[in-house]
């Protein structure tokens, strides 16, 4: 992850938060939300907390709805993961980070929010775990969609 950081250093990369997919570079706060995407895959939640505080501070500010959510979903997924779980906390940042991508999700929130709300089964019983599920079942794509 430092070598993507030094490269990005060394050349010049767009401010803000840089598309997804681009045949230019990534900004640094593109490579930091992929950093904590990546870090939550290896259950390093610590990692994840750090990328994904770089990332938000700029996705706060970008007009891509589906950057501010994704890296929500990462930062409630490493609340769950943690030595210490934090499953209301989750739950809160998984329902903000659904509601705002409700109207326009794409796959990779879908996907990320039914392994959120996976990975907070053990805490189904508590109101905003339940209210967080729910969100997640209404992103399901509607009947005759492919995906």
């Amino acid at each position: 992850m430092a070598e993507a950081f030094d490269l990005a250093d060394q050349y010049p990369v767009p401010d803000g938060m840089s598309p997804c997919i681009s045949f230019g570079p990534y900004s640094t706060a593109r490579v930091a939300a992929n950093a904590a995407t990546a870090y939550v895959s290896l259950g390093e939640t610590a990692r994840v907390r750090e990328y994904a505080d770089m990332a938000v501070q700029v996705a706060d500010r970008s007009p891509s709805m589906w950057s501010r959510c994704l890296v929500r979903l990462d930062l409630a997924t490493a609340l769950l993961l943690s030595d210490a779980p934090d499953p209301e906390q989750a739950a809160a940042l998984g329902i903000e980070a659904l509601t705002s991508a409700a109207g326009n999700p794409i796959e990779s929130i879908r996907r990320r929010s039914h392994e959120l709300v996976a990975r907070a089964g053990p805490w189904q019983q508590i109101g905003p775990v339940t209210e967080l599920a729910e969100a997640s079942r209404a992103l399901a794509l509607p009947a005759g969609a492919h995906r």
